[in-house]
């Protein structure tokens, strides 16, 4: 599987979470994710320390930081919220379908809003390999 075939496969199932992901899928679109949030995630941290670090001057009856700095920052965090909320439902569908594929419940996505160790723990289960489903009888 490559990363195209990976991020496509990762909107398509968006509203799947019975079938199962392999580990590359699953990777590929970790690896999307990360880089389609690095950029305005970036450019958000550099408006705050810009805002954070320049002397405040009053201007025109109010406090002016920076120029464009406010709204640089204002911009930025709409489109870091706007990019998170539209690969939140295929990055838990995804994740639902990778456990599945590892053979573990997909009610242990619900370790995310553990914090840190919730993800840690997602992070370790979704290395596992690809395990066949127990036949019960």
């Amino acid at each position: 599987m490559t990363l195209g075939a990976g991020i496509i496969n990762g909107f398509k199932k968006s509203l799947s979470f019975t079938d199962r992901s392999a580990r590359p899928e699953y990777w590929w679109w970790q690896l999307f994710v990360a880089i389609a949030l690095f950029f305005p995630v970036t450019w958000m941290l550099a408006a705050l320390a810009v805002m954070i670090t320049s002397q405040p001057a009053w201007q025109n009856g109010r406090w002016k930081i920076a120029p464009l700095t406010d709204h640089e920052f204002l911009a930025a965090l709409i489109l870091t919220i706007a990019v998170a909320v539209i690969l939140l439902l295929p990055s838990v569908a995804v994740q639902i379908r990778r456990l599945r594929d590892a053979n573990f419940s997909g009610y242990w996505t619900f370790l995310m809003l553990a914090g840190g160790v919730g993800h840690l723990a997602l992070f370790v289960l979704s290395i596992f390999p690809t395990r066949a489903p127990e036949e019960t009888s």
